[in-house]
């Protein structure tokens, strides 16, 4: 996601290709700890990809919305270290769930920790981006 100013707006809509923020994922966490990705207390900042209704399969290291593909899934970080597996879906997202990229194709994101509860993200607006 493009470094810079974003305007939060907790309670606010989230919608399909809306800029979110969230808490890493418990799924990622540790990882996201040890190798020190993120200072302690950073949040992720993704685009909302898919939607309830919407078809997501993350098989094969491919993660596709509705027949189309999102990203490729990377098996190492850009130290060459060894990534998670991909999270194993291929179906409806349900009512209240979300999924989540961001470019690259090591991005933690739904790739990794799969779909996210509409309430646990947050509306991020761009007010000023590099």
């Amino acid at each position: 996601m493009p470094r810079g100013l974003y305007w939060l707006r907790p309670g606010g809509r989230v919608a399909l290709h809306s800029t979110v923020t969230l808490d890493i994922p418990s799924r990622v966490r540790e990882l996201v700890d040890q190798r020190r990705y993120l200072p302690p207390g950073f949040r992720l900042l993704k685009s909302v990809v898919a939607g309830a209704g919407d078809v997501v399969c993350i098989e094969h290291q491919l993660y596709s919305v509705n027949g189309r593909l999102i990203s490729v899934v990377a098996t190492t970080d850009q130290a060459g270290r060894p990534l998670p597996p991909p999270y194993p879906f291929c179906g409806v997202v349900p009512r209240g769930f979300a999924f989540l990229a961001a470019a690259g194709t090591s991005s933690l994101d739904s790739r990794f920790f799969g779909p996210v509860p509409i309430s646990d993200l947050t509306p991020a607006v761009p007010l000023w981006t590099y």
